[in-house]
């Protein structure tokens, strides 16, 4: 079993019990999402369980599919990778 990370998606555009559904289902279908944690309109958040190969845009783009928008708050850079520095580039 590779790493595996737990994230929070910002996630824009849910009103009702049945977009958490929805949102849900699109993320339980992407291979690389180990587990849904939790799905919530009125906080505008899902937390997931991803493996290593998942990418925010990755993320970012299944959320979008289901008809929302979405931004990754953080995910850990795997071993080795660049540190991105804001403004430095």
């Amino acid at each position: 079993m590779g790493t595996q990370h737990h994230i929070t998606i910002d996630v824009a555009g849910m009103t009702c019990d049945h977009c958490e559904r929805t949102l849900a289902k699109a993320l339980r279908e992407v291979p690389w999402v180990k587990d849904v944690l939790e799905v919530s309109y009125p906080a505008a958040l899902a937390r997931v369980t991803v493996g290593a190969e998942a990418t925010p845009a990755a993320i970012e783009a299944v959320v979008a599919k289901a008809g929302y928008r979405a931004r990754v708050r953080s995910m850990p850079q795997p071993p080795g990778a660049p540190a991105f520095i804001p403004g430095s580039g």
